[in-house]
């Protein structure tokens, strides 16, 4: 381990906490959100032997193989140790090499730090991670509901009577186009990181957005 300051310690710390925060909000990048994490985790534990961050990273994921594989990704590429201490709840600490005091029994689960390694390698191209499930955010439910659209519009067209067929496309075509049309960009003035749909404000801003998407829906239809 190296000697530095406690500002230093400071700073790692408070840079490896934005990291978790961010886990918990990030959509598309989440993956290489939580990789930044471990590395910056695994960095600053080889450096002040603390290594407390990994088990805040854990305990800010999703309750799903995620935590596993994260786990299993410290232990590799350091002597971190992750278990869980509670329903939600989780400790690090760091193995040791040996089991005694005399250094006779080596601990078969240690491994030094290997900052390259943990560098090169992504914890989510472990094995058992193609099976991971979708991270469920805005952009993925935005999409979902989109292919899932598109697939309705498809089987409209298997409709027997003609009227029905022209009212199912219109209704699917007029909610794509609202869908399309509300973005995130839309709900920038909404108050905190997380939108609270509960609040007055933010329910008036969504009603206003919605209004907004239909109209100009209503307008490239006619």
């Amino acid at each position: 381990m190296t000697n530095t300051t406690n500002t230093d310690v400071k700073s790692s710390s408070n840079n490896i906490n934005k990291l978790i925060k961010a886990v918990k909000t990030t959509g598309d990048k989440y993956n290489k959100t939580v990789q930044e994490a471990i590395v910056a985790i695994v960095v600053h534990a080889n450096a002040f032997g603390d290594c407390t961050g990994a088990a805040r990273l854990v305990a800010a994921m999703p309750r799903s193989n995620r935590r596993q594989l994260v786990i299993d990704h410290f232990s590799q590429y350091s002597p971190i140790n992750v278990t869980k201490d509670g329903d939600n709840t989780f400790k690090a600490s760091l193995r040791k090499p040996f089991l005694d005091k005399d250094e006779t029994k080596a601990n078969k689960h240690y491994n030094a730090f290997n900052i390259d390694g943990v560098r090169a390698n992504n914890w989510w191209e472990r094995p058992g991670a193609e099976k991971l499930p979708d991270v469920v955010n805005y952009d993925n439910i935005r999409a979902n509901v989109l292919k899932m659209l598109e697939s309705n519009l498809k089987k409209a067209d298997d409709c027997e009577n003609d009227n029905d067929k022209a009212l199912a496309k219109a209704f699917i075509k007029h909610i794509r186009s609202a869908a399309s049309a509300f973005s995130v960009a839309n709900t920038d003035n909404l108050k905190g990181t997380e939108w609270d749909t509960d609040g007055e404000d933010n329910v008036q801003t969504l009603k206003a957005n919605s209004a907004t998407a239909k109209r100009a829906a209503e307008r490239k239809a006619a």
